[in-house]
């Protein structure tokens, strides 16, 4: 029978927790644990797969993805970059074809924050 061989932190690993996925070449993100293999195996939401050790399966150990625990600066920050992601995302497709209604809503909204 297959023995799951994660250690550590990554033992108490559970189906539904945030791990933050680090690069060595990219931001880090979050994710939520999807599936756990009987082996350790780790399979995020994301479409990621994590061997037991943390380390995403195939990678180039020298620009591997690895999982850390999310401290809440990482949790920040990637909320932080999701949002601009967005706000940007909208932008770039709605800027010539939203109303003026919704334009003014946007406006106002940056306004408001400008002023604080």
């Amino acid at each position: 029978m297959a023995k799951d061989r994660r250690e550590g932190w990554l033992a108490d690993l559970r189906v539904g927790d945030k791990v933050c996925v680090s690069h060595k070449t990219k931001h880090d993100h979050l994710c939520v644990v999807a599936r756990i293999t009987p082996t350790g195996r780790i399979l995020c939401n994301n479409g990621m797969t994590f061997n037991p050790d943390g380390i995403r399966k195939g990678a180039d150990l020298r620009f591997a993805s690895y999982l850390s625990l999310p401290t809440w600066e990482t949790h920040l920050a990637c909320r932080r970059r999701e949002l601009i992601y967005h706000i940007s995302l909208w932008i770039d497709t709605n800027m010539y074809t939203a109303s003026v209604d919704d334009l003014q809503v946007v406006a106002d909204a940056i306004r408001s924050i400008s002023e604080e």
